[in-house]
């Protein structure tokens, strides 16, 4: 969790005035952060509950013990019995440490594993490139991806040549539609000579595909792909900065390395 420190000083109350405010801003406006701050805010009560609790009560047996020990008629000595008490401490943190765990296991893979995230942002490049013709060869390749008839899909963009006007736009969406069938590294090869396109929406679209296609296959480390992400991020015009900014925060993050 990168914002640990941030986190705890709010939660803590220590964080107040013009940073506080900023903070929640910024947790409002975060959605990832926000699922940060009821993760440790959960984490924080569940402890302080389960094992003040104990305490408090064992607190109570020991006074309780002191007070007999002293109206007693025999001189005793009073069995505080530490070990057992540290034993029951510790197996409370432990069981609350396990539920947290796997409490954090799920929320990793559910929010931070690389094909969750892939899917998440692959849904804000939906198709928007569309002919104008309804009887186009094109258009009814884009319905047949839309419709999950991939096969049907990949024969028509593959009989458009590369003399037809529309063959960078066919290359395009046959890479859409392998990056649908799990076929990343076919999709990767279909995209990779797209990225000089005169068309800047279609290669800056083909470049950001390329990168989902490696994030869907565990290569976050690829040199290219840290060199498209870490352009996209730098370049505030590009299409697709504000995802890449996302995508690169989520990598970067503790819950990424803990799910992938």
């Amino acid at each position: 969790m990168e914002n640990i420190d941030k986190i705890e000083k709010y939660l803590s109350g220590d964080m107040a005035g013009e940073e506080r405010q900023s903070f929640e801003a910024e947790v409002a406006a975060n959605p990832a952060l926000a699922d940060e701050v009821d993760l440790l805010r959960l984490a924080r009560e569940a402890v302080e509950l389960q094992i003040g609790d104990n305490l408090r009560q064992q607190f109570q047996e020991w006074d309780q013990s002191a007070t007999q020990s002293t109206t007693s008629t025999e001189a005793k000595v009073v069995q505080m019995k530490p070990r057992t008490t540290l034993r029951r401490v510790l197996a409370i943190a432990a069981t609350v440490l396990l539920l947290l765990s796997a409490g954090s296991f799920w929320y990793a893979n559910d929010q931070y594993a690389a094909d969750a995230i892939a899917g998440d942002l692959y849904e804000s490049i939906a198709t928007t490139r569309r002919p104008n013709s309804s009887e186009d060869t094109l258009e009814k390749a884009i319905a047949a991806i839309m419709d999950k008839n991939y096969a049907e899909a990949d024969q028509l963009l593959q009989t458009i040549q590369p003399n037809d006007l529309k063959y960078t736009d066919a290359r395009y969406y046959l890479g859409h539609s392998y990056y649908q069938q799990g076929q990343y590294n076919e999709a990767i090869n279909i995209l990779q000579n797209l990225g000089d396109n005169a068309d800047i929406n279609l290669s800056e679209s083909a470049d950001w595909l390329r990168v989902l296609s490696y994030l869907e296959l565990g290569q976050t480390d690829n040199t290219t792909f840290q060199s498209l992400l870490s352009e996209m991020v730098s370049n505030t015009d590009h299409n697709h900065h504000n995802d890449a900014v996302k995508l690169e925060k989520k990598i970067n993050s503790f819950w990424f390395k803990l799910a992938n």
